[in-house]
């Protein structure tokens, strides 16, 4: 029903951005993290649409990226 897809779609949403408030601290903590050190913290595979974390954690203005090693990085500033 409608009413169960909306539960479901707002749930998938909060648990979105508490793994993203969880990405930001654990980049914080660390102050630069590859791409695969987040992946591997986090227990995910390469199946995981990773582009929509880069994008969220791209808006943060603490957070900028370089990718001028073979995986990309995560720079707390």
């Amino acid at each position: 029903s409608k009413a169960i897809d909306g539960v479901i779609e707002n749930s998938v949403c909060v648990q979105s951005q508490n793994k993203l408030g969880e990405l930001k601290a654990f980049i914080k903590s660390r102050g630069v993290v590859s791409k695969r050190e987040l992946l591997h913290h986090f227990k995910w595979g390469q199946g995981i649409n990773f582009t929509r974390y880069r994008t969220a954690l791209m808006k943060d203005p603490h957070i900028f990226d370089f990718q001028n090693t073979p995986d990309p990085h995560f720079v707390w500033k």
